[in-house]
């Protein structure tokens, strides 16, 4: 029974209470539809997210509140964060260069590369 209970693997009780405040609030202010469909989506989009950076939350040193406002933002921004990375990734897929010469072009505006 150890493994179940080492920090990797079991996630706190208060991280799923706020997870599932913060992904109902991100539901109650989304304009899509009503569905159950949804209501499961952002649930569990939100549990991805929130398991996903648990290790890295529980090796920083912040209290208590704060590792619970952490959680909270993630699980309330977790559709908008793996819409984005998905994205990205596509973006990087097509051209691997083109995020580098868009910061260059933004660093270094008029140069010719």
């Amino acid at each position: 029974m150890d493994s179940l209970s080492s920090p990797a693997i079991a996630v706190p009780v208060s991280y799923l209470i706020t997870l599932l405040i913060a992904a109902g609030a991100r539901f109650v202010v989304s304009k899509e539809a009503p569905t159950i469909q949804g209501v499961i989506g952002t649930l569990i989009l939100s549990g991805a997210v929130v398991i996903s950076i648990y290790p890295w939350l529980e090796e920083k040193e912040y209290s208590h509140g704060t590792l619970n406002l952490i959680v909270a933002l993630l699980a309330f921004g977790a559709k908008d964060i793996l819409e984005t990375l998905i994205k990205l990734a596509s973006q990087i897929r097509k051209d691997p260069l083109v995020l580098l010469r868009d910061w260059l072009n933004k660093v270094h505006p008029g140069e010719d590369r």
